[in-house]
């Protein structure tokens, strides 16, 4: 499925990363479903829990598979 999109959308930087919403979260599925439908097209962090996790930012064009 991958390399079909990458294919087809002319996907210069073929690396992502993948994950899904919420854990236990109630509102994972709805989220998961909003992205799905073409609704939910973007999503945002603090940018302190990534400092305090010492994690790296997400970067600029990233591509995700939810």
């Amino acid at each position: 499925m991958w390399n079909l999109y990458t294919q087809n959308n002319h996907v210069k930087n073929k690396t992502y990363d993948a994950w899904h919403f919420g854990g236990d979260d109630p509102t994972a599925n709805e989220l998961a479903k909003l992205v799905v439908n073409g609704i939910k097209m973007a999503t945002a962090s603090a940018y302190q829990l990534y400092e305090i996790d010492n994690s790296p930012l997400p970067p600029i064009g990233g591509l995700n598979i939810i």
